[in-house]
Parts: C-alpha cells; sequence; structure tokens
C-alpha cells in the first residue's frame, strides 16, 4: 500500500485487498460459514454503513538511508 494519509475505511480495505476474503459456495444457507464471511466483509465496504463512518491515518515508516 503506497503512500501516506487519510483515507475512508472503504478505501484502505480495498487497497489492503479485502475483497480477497470473499468466498464463492453453493450453500443456501444464509447462516454458513462462507455467507457470514462474505456478509461481513460486505459490511465493512458498504457506503452507509462503517466504511465512511471511519477514516484511517496511514503512516509510513522512514527507514535510514532511504531516499
Amino acid at each position: 500500500m503506497a503512500g501516506s494519509g487519510i483515507r475512508s475505511q472503504q478505501q484502505f480495505l480495498i487497497r489492503a485487498d479485502i475483497l480477497e476474503e470473499l468466498r464463492e459456495h453453493c450453500n443456501a444457507d444464509p447462516f454458513s460459514p462462507e455467507a457470514k464471511r462474505n456478509r461481513a466483509v460486505r459490511q465493512l465496504l458498504l457506503i452507509d454503513g462503517m466504511s465512511e463512518r471511519f477514516q484511517v491515518m496511514v503512516l509510513r515508516k522512514h527507514e535510514r538511508g532511504a531516499v
């Protein structure tokens, strides 16, 4: 994840590849582990949910000798 700064939780999570956490499933059970996981990821990204209410500050440590 390049760069420092403040961004929304949604932007931060998408840049951190949270979409890789989604699981395909054919289970009709809405309480299956896969369905629960997908709902949790979705809830974190929804604009009317927490994703726009929380901001993330990304700080980078400058290594000695790095340009």
